[in-house]
């Protein structure tokens, strides 16, 4: 067990990297995008430009994107959106 803690100690400052923070914010949406995106790109690439490299640049930068747009811009506003409507029969953490 003590060897867990030492190597944790050691790797602390690896999960305090702002683009790992990023990345784990988008995740879910991220995890819910990318097959969808990256089969549709990567193909449509593959065929139209025999290029599977840049599909699959172009596929993981839009993934990011949508992850991104899903969960701070669109998930925000849905969230606002269902508690006004008293979806949830709670109040919002931050109010």
């Amino acid at each position: 067990m003590q060897s867990g803690l030492v190597l944790w100690k050691k790797l602390e400052w690896l999960v305090k990297l702002k683009p790992l923070l990023f990345i784990g914010k988008i995740s879910y949406a991220l995890y819910l995008v990318h097959q969808v995106v990256g089969y549709i790109i990567i193909r449509y690439f593959e065929i139209n430009f025999k290029a599977k490299t840049i599909g699959i640049l172009i596929a993981f930068l839009l993934s990011i994107l949508i992850a991104y747009s899903i969960t701070f811009i669109f998930e925000p506003i849905l969230r606002k959106w269902l508690f006004k409507l008293n979806f949830f029969k709670l109040k919002p953490l931050n109010q």
